[in-house]
């Protein structure tokens, strides 16, 4: 009987969840695809010998550090869970030797609806969204960094639109939607179950990675 809520700061964001009602309203249509990227360069603010990069502390280190961000965000504006999964990661310096630096991997939500992601700790400090529908497109630029400008845009049948929300602290933003919900006894979002479909799904995508075999969930 103790409330919890899991610090995803992205998905009590302005954008991400903009992003949802419009999906929801069908803005674009019925979503097809859609399309996340990450990656910044972690070895400019961390030593070789960080936990991160030990695959008996981390478990696995892009997938697991950054990958997370594209796959939660996906979840919660479709508001659907994968079906399947399937990966591939890479390592080519010396510093990620039996993790993963660079990562490749495909989500299934049914037969009309896929995803992809790549996600790099090293590469120039970037992000985005793309999902893509039968009637029009939503993309979100630098949705995943708290200091980048987040922007949101909408084109539909020649017609573009544009929000550009104002770049508030995110974990001003996150704490205050905490003790809202708090004190009005409001269910959180995201919840633990979110979390816990999330390592569900991120097991599953290094499992692949290991087998390259496709991963039913």
């Amino acid at each position: 009987d103790v409330p919890l809520m899991v610090a995803y700061r992205v998905l009590t964001g302005s954008t991400a969840r903009r992003a949802r009602d419009l999906i929801r309203d069908g803005a674009i249509g019925d979503v097809v695809s859609v399309v996340g990227h990450m990656s910044d360069t972690i070895l400019d603010s961390t030593g070789s010998d960080s936990w991160r990069l030990d695959p008996d502390l981390s478990g696995g280190t892009t997938i697991n550090d950054i990958g997370i961000y594209p796959l939660n965000a996906m979840r919660f504006v479709l508001d659907e869970d994968p079906r399947a999964v399937q990966a591939t990661t890479t390592a080519a310096q010396e510093a990620f030797d039996g993790v993963d630096e660079h990562a490749a991997f495909t989500l299934e939500f049914s037969d009309s609806l896929l995803g992809a992601v790549t996600v790099s700790h090293s590469a120039d400090v970037t992000s985005s969204l793309r999902f893509v529908g039968t009637e029009g497109e939503l993309t979100l630029e630098g949705v995943f960094f708290p200091s980048a400008e987040k922007v949101l845009r909408l084109s539909r049948g020649g017609n573009d639109g544009e929000f550009r929300p104002s770049t508030n602290d995110q974990m001003y933003e996150e704490f205050e939607y905490f003790a809202n919900h708090l004190q009005r006894g409001a269910d959180f979002e995201p919840d633990g179950e979110t979390a816990l479909t999330d390592l569900r799904v991120i097991e599953a995508l290094y499992d692949s990675a290991e087998t390259g075999e496709r991963v039913e969930l």
